[in-house]
């Protein structure tokens, strides 16, 4: 689904991925991310993660949903990837 020519959300079956797309210099997409630290919308591209701060705007649930969306959008679209560096896991015997 195009949200405008520079953005698109695309909903895939289980398991539940949603992707949205920005046109920047660097393709990326925002992507739900379920770990053991964390769970919520990051970057598909470097170690940037979505937490609002803050109360959500809003009257209903509707209303409280829109605002969290927005927030994340304009946040993700923001955002610098070089600036947040995916943190390298290392694996222990």
């Amino acid at each position: 689904m195009a949200i405008s020519n520079r953005m698109t959300i695309t909903l895939e079956p289980l398991p539940l991925v949603i992707r949205i797309t920005c046109v920047t210099t660097m393709p990326r997409t925002l992507e739900w991310t379920n770990t053991k630290n964390f769970q919520g919308f990051g970057c598909s591209d470097c170690g940037w993660k979505f937490k609002p701060s803050g109360a959500l705007a809003g009257d209903s649930l509707d209303e409280m949903k829109k605002d969290y969306e927005a927030r994340r959008d304009i946040e993700f679209a923001a955002h610098v990837c070089v600036k947040h560096a995916r943190s390298k896991v290392t694996k222990t015997r």
